[in-house]
């Protein structure tokens, strides 16, 4: 009797810890099942956002060139839209050329909203949104400097040279120590901008040949499926050094 009694009790306990390893074998498939719809969810979100801002950024450039282009109408001016380079094995990308026969600009287009605030001689500068949260960005004058030392190998020749950085209607910006040389604009104020900018060149001689320039530029540009791939390993490289940089910075303060 005491035999039966005991096999019974254990036959409950075996059954309560099957039970219970079945219970929680269950919930752990719950757990990962709902951790990796979380993870899902997740990282849709961030592919929506990032092409919703990429889309914005695409037609907020085609929005500037038509700007510029209908600008240019019935003007000794020629407007060269954004194009990567290509010179003694060295690759850069340029928003924007604007050919006059006094001097060129070199077009640089962000879109952003907020207030920018920096040094003109920083890596980095802040943007607020709306609702006061910063961010650091690359900072566009450094970038179209560079681009305009790029143009300067690139063409092996002198002229004068202007950098225009563009920014959407609802930027507000306060970057300090910017030098003569570099105008910033927003696409309200995008015309009287150029306008003034040549204006101040009127008493500059002319030394710029526009379709020389043009033809040169344009020969400039890359069109090779090589070329093409070695442009994409760039842009993938120094999109990860940013990624680095950022992080690294943002440790450091």
């Amino acid at each position: 009797m005491k035999q039966t009694a005991q096999l019974f009790f254990e036959n409950i306990t075996s059954k309560t810890q099957i039970n219970n390893h079945l219970l929680f074998t269950i919930l752990g498939i719950i757990g990962m099942l709902m951790l990796v719809i979380a993870t899902m969810l997740l990282f849709t979100y961030a592919y929506i956002k990032n092409k919703k801002y990429k889309s914005k950024g695409f037609i907020f450039e085609q929005h500037v060139n038509k700007q510029i282009q209908n600008f240019c109408q019935n003007k000794r001016i020629k407007y060269l839209p954004g194009g990567t380079y290509s010179y003694d094995g060295n690759m850069f990308e340029v928003d924007g050329i604007l050919l006059t026969s006094k001097l060129i600009l070199v077009v640089e287009q962000k879109y952003y909203s907020g207030n920018i605030t920096g040094d003109a001689a920083s890596e980095f500068l802040i943007i607020t949104n709306s609702k006061g949260k910063k961010n650091k960005i690359k900072n566009p004058v450094i970038q179209n400097d560079n681009h305009i030392k790029h143009l300067f190998k690139a063409a092996r020749k002198k002229f004068v040279c202007g950098s225009l950085i563009i920014f959407n209607k609802d930027t507000i910006f306060n970057i300090k120590n910017t030098q003569s040389h570099v105008v910033l604009a927003t696409t309200e104020n995008l015309e009287s901008t150029i306008i003034s900018m040549l204006t101040a060149a009127n008493d500059l001689p002319d030394t710029i040949n526009i379709s020389d320039y043009e033809n040169l530029f344009n020969s400039l540009q890359i069109n090779t499926y090589k070329e093409i791939r070695k442009w994409n390993k760039i842009i993938k490289g120094t999109k990860k050094q940013k990624t680095k940089k950022v992080k690294t910075n943002e440790q450091s303060t």
